[in-house]
């Protein structure tokens, strides 16, 4: 990556092969930045390359969504939903009393992203640029070829069949 890179930077006419390449070693770096003193075990290491290498951390994009990793400014409309008891009905969270609760699950998921855990992702309404909803694997067994995956959604946006695009989106991302 290093190599390409500094070959890159004399280049401005990249092809996609190259760019593509490139975009894949900055994520491996930023992902396996590590805390002076605190070093990451090898295995979970090695979990974040093959998470990074298969896409499990890329965006994917339908035509009103986009699927993407949470990030601590979606923390007030987040809480705008997580809020609500009916939302919070069959989720594993209770609804969140304070933004607190939010920024709190946020980097709890920024966490999992870093040591290459399955976690969600945020499901983003392109109209208005905001997080509506969450979409993740609870679990992902690749030997066979299995997932279980858990979602929320804000219920302004129920029954327009924001949810059945994420989970068709996302199962064709997983498969």
């Amino acid at each position: 990556y290093r190599e390409l890179q500094s070959f890159a930077q004399f280049g401005s006419d990249l092809d996609a092969d190259t760019k593509s390449r490139l975009a894949l070693g900055e994520r491996i770096v930023a992902v396996l930045k590590q805390k002076n003193n605190a070093p990451v075990e090898v295995a979970h290491q090695v979990c974040i390359i093959y998470a990074v290498v298969n896409g499990y951390l890329n965006d994917i994009e339908t035509d009103r969504l986009l699927i993407r990793r949470l990030n601590i400014h979606d923390a007030p409309a987040m809480y705008s939903y997580m809020q609500r008891p009916e939302v919070a009905e069959h989720v594993l969270w209770e609804a969140h009393t304070s933004i607190s609760d939010t920024k709190a699950y946020i980097r709890y998921m920024l966490r999992k992203y870093r040591l290459g855990e399955p976690a969600s992702w945020g499901i983003e309404w392109k109209e208005s640029g905001e997080v509506i909803g969450t979409i993740g694997y609870m679990w992902h067994n690749s030997e066979h070829s299995s997932v279980e995956l858990g979602y929320s959604l804000n219920n302004e946006y129920w029954n327009h069949g924001i949810m059945t695009e994420a989970l068709q989106a996302v199962i064709d991302y997983t498969f």
